[in-house]
C-alpha cells in the first residue's frame, strides 16, 4: 500500500491472490474494497461509492 491507496484495484488483487496462498483448498476466493464514505482517499477519478472486486476460480483472477 505504499503506492496505491488500500481502495484501488492493485490492493484488491493483492488480497485475492494473498488468500489463494492462504487457503490454497478453496475454489473460488473472492476480495472487495471499496469508498463507502467520505473523508477517505476518493477523488474525482475516485469518488464515493467506488467498488474494485477480483474472484478467484481455478488458476485466473479475474474482475
Amino acid at each position: 500500500m505504499d503506492k496505491n491507496t488500500p481502495e484501488s484495484s492493485e490492493v484488491t488483487r493483492c488480497m485475492a491472490v494473498n488468500a489463494k496462498k492462504m487457503f490454497n483448498k478453496a475454489d473460488n476466493l473472492v476480495a472487495v474494497t471499496g469508498l463507502t464514505k467520505s473523508g477517505g482517499s476518493e477523488t474525482e477519478d475516485k469518488p464515493v461509492g467506488t467498488i474494485y472486486r477480483f474472484y478467484f476460480s481455478g488458476i485466473s483472477l479475474t474482475d
